[in-house]
This record gives C-alpha cells, sequence and structure tokens, in this order.
C-alpha cells in the first residue's frame, strides 16, 4: 500500500458485535488508480465491488488479475474520501478476460487471441471440435505452463463493443450499444459510473430477458475518451488530453492524419485491464478512432448546444443537467453536414466562469478559491496569490485530493484583481 495514502481504519472494537471474515474466492478484476491522478491503488472487481487489497504481490496499476482470501468484518480504509473494505488476499494470480479464436496446435487446442498471443485452456466446453470458433474466455492464468495456461475457465459465443450506461443505479447495469441493442451486464466495474458514461465491455452472449440482452460473465469498464490538441512526444504525435490533469499524453494511430496543434479527439479502450502478456505499448488507445475535437462551455436546450461564443451545434448526447444551467461538452465534431454541425460521443459536466485566487492547497495546488474551491491547471505559472478569471467543465473525479478539478481551463491573469492577460 502506498505510503502517500492515509488509511482511516475502522476496527472491529468499534462494532456492538463481532462476526467472522467471510471469504472471498474466485474474484476477477482489475488493479486501478482511477480516476488516474488517485494515490490509491483499488482492486475494481468485475461484479462491481472494490477493495484495498492487503497485497498486490508484484502485480501493476491496469493489471488484470485474480485473488482469493477474506475480507474482515469491521475494518476499512479511506482513499479521496470514500470507504472501501480491505480484502487479505492469500492467493493473487494474473488474470485472462478477453476473446479469440480456437485453433488446432497438433493434438490440443489453443486460444489465439487478435494481436498474437496464445494460451492454453482446461474448458472448452464443446467449442473447439473444429477450428475458427469464435469465443469469450475468463479466468486465472498458470503463467509457469508453456503456452500459458487459462485454467477453471468460463467459455462460449463472445459479446463486445461501446455503448453509453442506461441504468438508474450502480446495480441496473444496463448499457446502450452503438449497434442499438441494450446489453445487460453480469459485472460493471466502472467506478462512480453515471447516466450516458461511455462503457466497453465484453462477456459471453446469453439470452434476451426483460428487452435487453444478458452478457454473462462480463467485464464492463469505463471507455477511453478525450479531446486535446496534437502534440510531438519523443517525434511521435500524441493528444494531450483536456479532460486529464496528469499523464495526458495519449497515442492513437489515426492522430498521424492530424496536423500539430490541432484539436483532436480519441475514442477507445483505455490504457488498462491488461490480461496476462497483453503488451501496454505506453499508453496506447486500442480500438481507437480519432477525429475532429470539439470542446466548449454554453448552454443546453434538449440536444442543442449554444456555445459560449454563440455558435450551435447538435449533440448526440443531451445530458441531464437543468435548464439554464452552464454546460461544458467534449466530444467528435462532425462536419459532414457544414450547415448542421454534430458532435458525437460527447460528455456533458457542469460548466464553470468564475473568478477567484490562486492558493497553495493543503493535498494539491494550485485551488482556485472563490466561489468554491477548485482544483485548476496553471501551465502558464501564474503567481499563487493572483486573481484569475477561469473558465472550463467541472469534474469531480480528475483532482488527486479530495476536490473538483476545472478540466479544459482557461485561465486569464487578473493580477491586482485588474485588468489582464490570457493564458
Amino acid at each position: 500500500m502506498s505510503s502517500l495514502v492515509v488509511l482511516l481504519f475502522v476496527t472491529i472494537a468499534q462494532l456492538t458485535t463481532s462476526r467472522a471474515s467471510p471469504e472471498a474466492r474466485g474474484i476477477h478484476g482489475v488493479l486501478s488508480n482511477r480516476p488516474v491522478e488517485s494515490l490509491c491503488t483499488i482492486f475494481e472487481a468485475d461484479d462491481g465491488r472494490n477493495f484495498i487489497l492487503s497485497t498486490t504481490a508484484g502485480f501493476q496499476l491496469g493489471d488484470r488479475i485474480y485473488v482469493e482470501g477474506t475480507i474482515p468484518s469491521g475494518t476499512a480504509g479511506v482513499c479521496n474520501e470514500v470507504i472501501y473494505p480491505f480484502l487479505n488476499n492469500t492467493v493473487t494470480r494474473p488474470g485472462f478476460a478477453g476473446i479469440g479464436t480456437l485453433e488446432r496446435q497438433g493434438g490440443v487446442v489453443r486460444l489465439r487471441t487478435d494481436d498474437g498471443r496464445v494460451y492454453g485452456l482446461r474448458n472448452r466446453f464443446g467449442f473447439g471440435v473444429g477450428v475458427g470458433a469464435r469465443v469469450y474466455v475468463r479466468d486465472w492464468v498458470a503463467a509457469n505452463q508453456n503456452p500459458p495456461f487459462i485454467d477453471q475457465n468460463v467459455i462460449g459465443v463472445p459479446v463486445s463493443g461501446f455503448g453509453r450506461f442506461i441504468g438508474t443505479s450502480s446495480s441496473d447495469r444496463r448499457v446502450l450499444g452503438e449497434d442499438g441493442v441494450t446489453y445487460r451486464l453480469a459485472g460493471l466495474s466502472a467506478r462512480f459510473v453515471e447516466l450516458g458514461d461511455h462503457v466497453y465491455f465484453e462477456g459471453i452472449r446469453g439470452p434476451v430477458s426483460g428487452g435487453a440482452r444478458n452478457v454473462q460473465s462480463s467485464t464492463g469498464r469505463y471507455a477511453f475518451h478525450a479531446t486535446g490538441r496534437v502534440v510531438l512526444e519523443n517525434s511521435v504525435k500524441v493528444v494531450k488530453s483536456d479532460q486529464l490533469l496528469f499523464d495526458d499524453t495519449f497515442r492513437a494511430p489515426g492522430l498521424d492524419a492530424l496536423g500539430v496543434g490541432e484539436k483532436a479527439f480519441v475514442f477507445g479502450i483505455a490504457p488498462e485491464d491488461y490480461d496476462y502478456l497483453e503488451p501496454r505499448n505506453g499508453r496506447t488507445i486500442r480500438d481507437s478512432r480519432t477525429g475532429l475535437g470539439y470542446s466548449s462551455t454554453g448552454l443546453l436546450s434538449g440536444n442543442t448546444f449554444v456555445a459560449s461564443d454563440s455558435t450551435t451545434v447538435e449533440v448526440e448526447f443531451g445530458g441531464t443537467l437543468p435548464p439554464g444551467q452552464l454546460a461544458y461538452i467534449a466530444g467528435e465534431l462532425d462536419l459532414s453536414d457544414p450547415g448542421a454541425p454534430l458532435v458525437h460521443h460527447n460528455v456533458v459536466l457542469h460548466g464553470i466562469d468564475t473568478t477567484g485566487t490562486l492558493e497553495l492547497g493543503f493535498e494539491c495546488a494550485p485551488l482556485l478559491i472563490g466561489s468554491g474551491a477548485y482544483f485548476v491547471e496553471d501551465e502558464e505559472g501564474i503567481p499563487l496569490h493572483h486573481c484569475v478569471h477561469v473558465v472550463g467543465g467541472i469534474s469531480f473525479d480528475s483532482a488527486p485530493c479530495p476536490f473538483p478539478a476545472i478540466v479544459d481551463d482557461t485561465l486569464t491573469d487578473l493580477g491586482p484583481c485588474g485588468g489582464g492577460e490570457e493564458r
């Protein structure tokens, strides 16, 4: 556990009755510090539960793992003011959850992923009599075998895709897929998921019930979504995300078609949830799509957005903000009809247009102190204690401290609260 994280313990002595520690067996998930800037490592289980592990056993952020252990009653940890139960994991193994093709190598059936990795399988359940079957597989990996062996695995007809979360609660795991189909996921490990959030999911294609296609043994995690300028990093074009504050540059092959300085949009599988032996390739976005990016503050009326500069665009997702609330949107700009620009895959956040002073925060700096306290990204080095005018979007999961952050911010240094220069 990181020494930078202060954990608040609630002991069993504080409880009126004691309970035995329940066993936790067969839990699949990913080590995450989402939000990206958090200092805590949380084990995000595929079934939606979240834990602080007693040990990460040498695994790193983004790794998919399998754990067994006990969940002590009456103890918990706090990270960024959120309480998480402890899991004393006595078994920690590399994990696999993904889609591939069955092939026969000699007299043995193997699973080959689309990027060329090969694994042995414990269970085939009727698959693999021939060759070429596409399947979804999930379980732990025996790394000491050649090839690595996926043991105790589930297997079935695969389904995967991107979609927006449309559930009414975290336990209502419905996603409206890009194909127009409503899916109900068996598991969704997108912490703090909200209506309209982008999700990428994989699993076994199940039956339809209650108007939704069930996805069994599923993984469901936030999709990657960013707008930002194209910049060069080690002579490679990357997008510098408007919505992230640290480790904010990402690679995607389609960026090569855009010029340095252009506003880009990148969408795809987030750089996390890596199976055993899956290549990371830096912060490369898998299954990525790129295009022109758009972000602005303004007002929404249904799916019509009037930006602060009085330009008007239609948006794919109108969000849930109340009428008259300043909004911030970001997504892919579609100019195929110049008379009716459309923003696809957009997010909607609360917008902000305010004035305050830059101060040294207790847990992160600088903080903008005015109508509230906000973490801001000051790339131009405006001195502390100066008055500033800031415009951007409010994110509640981007700062490394328990304050909302202003993302994609434009700061104007007002000096001693007089005239200033836009930064």
